[in-house]
């Protein structure tokens, strides 16, 4: 069997951790990785990291590279699992953002292969690295006999300090990349959004997958296919004093809803970060984080709309309401990736 020559060296030496970091999507990469080895770097945990793409070519100018560790996640490409096998010796870390051991259906049909090499990696890793505690449950639950530990780690920011100039923006933020599954159960909610904006004359800010004769029932909106996760954070900060929304599902059947159950409150994470009010559901990744504010939180649509027109009409007030509630106490400050990446230290150590 042919196999490739590729330019990285396994070496074992505790005393200069280096990680080989495979990108199975360069947004998710962006988010789960990234900025977490920065972290690692800059606290000295770590000596050096490199980034690979899905056919492992390397982000950089380096020709080789020697490493202690391997991190890698979700969904590995034909090459990076080609990699791994023929490193299986080499301590491996394997990121999970989903619960993607029970994928629902409608939300993605997968693969007997991808399922082969999910199985793969999460038995062959020394630990899987999760983002919520929920989703650490029920990946147990689905995988009793992994032999590594489950550690979690929480989506997170760069700083927990929000813009200083926090006044009123006329503008409602939706970003979603689950927009299809939460319009199925409420088909009429883009067009009650719409109209409650509309009135209220604020601009709608759309970002993701958004159809584009939807978001033109805002009389005045902008609609944004795709930002990298820095440019997305920072256009987030741009909008300061904004209002947003988070939108879950809560009443799907089992086990869909055991799926979203194990999403992140990343959302939260976004907006707060950035001095946006978050108005959200009340479902399990909202409801069972320390960033929850219940009285900004819906059970449903139409409870959701009704949020949404109280904070537009003490638009300040809520603003205040969330600096005394999240930023005064520093409650954001756990979310930081400096303090979040301790959890990988004993990991790299």
């Amino acid at each position: 069997m042919f196999f490739k020559d590729y330019p990285f060296s396994y070496v074992r030496d505790p005393r200069r951790p280096a990680i080989l970091a495979l990108y199975s999507d360069d947004f998710l990469g962006e988010v789960r990785i990234k900025p977490f080895l920065n972290a690692l770097l800059v606290r000295g945990l770590i000596a050096d990291y490199q980034v690979v793409d899905r056919s492992m070519t390397m982000f950089g100018p380096l020709k080789s590279y020697p490493f202690t560790h391997i991190w890698c996640q979700r969904n590995v490409s034909t090459a990076q699992f080609r990699f791994l096998k023929r490193h299986a010796h080499v301590p491996i870390i394997y990121d999970v953002d989903d619960l993607i051991t029970s994928f629902p259906d409608f939300v993605m049909r997968v693969k007997q292969r991808t399922r082969a090499r999910i199985a793969w990696c999460l038995h062959h890793a020394k630990a899987v690295t999760v983002a919520t505690e929920p989703l650490r449950a029920s990946l147990r639950e689905d995988a009793p006999s992994l032999p590594g530990e489950i550690v979690v780690l929480s989506n997170g920011c760069a700083s927990a300090v929000p813009p200083a100039e926090r006044a009123p923006r006329k503008q409602v933020i939706w970003t979603s990349g689950d927009l299809p599954f939460y319009l199925d159960g409420y088909p009429n909610f883009m067009d009650d959004l719409a109209a409650l904006t509309n009135r209220a004359g604020y601009e709608g800010i759309l970002i993701g997958r958004f159809d584009s004769k939807r978001a033109a029932k805002f009389d005045h909106y902008r609609h944004i296919a795709y930002l990298d996760f820095a440019s997305y954070r920072q256009f987030l900060r741009s909008c300061a004093g904004a209002i947003g929304i988070a939108p879950l599902p809560s009443d799907l059947p089992m086990p869909a809803q055991r799926f979203f159950n194990a999403k992140s409150d990343i959302k939260l994470v976004d907006y707060l970060s950035s001095g946006i009010v978050p108005i959200c559901s009340d479902a399990v990744p909202y409801a069972t984080s320390s960033l929850f504010l219940p009285s900004l939180a819906a059970a449903d649509a139409n409870e959701l709309l009704q949020r949404l027109e109280m904070c537009i009409a003490e638009h300040a007030r809520m603003i205040e309401y969330v600096n005394e509630t999240i930023h005064a106490p520093g409650l954001l400050r756990q979310r930081e990736f400096f303090e979040l990446s301790k959890a990988l230290d004993h990991l790299v150590a």
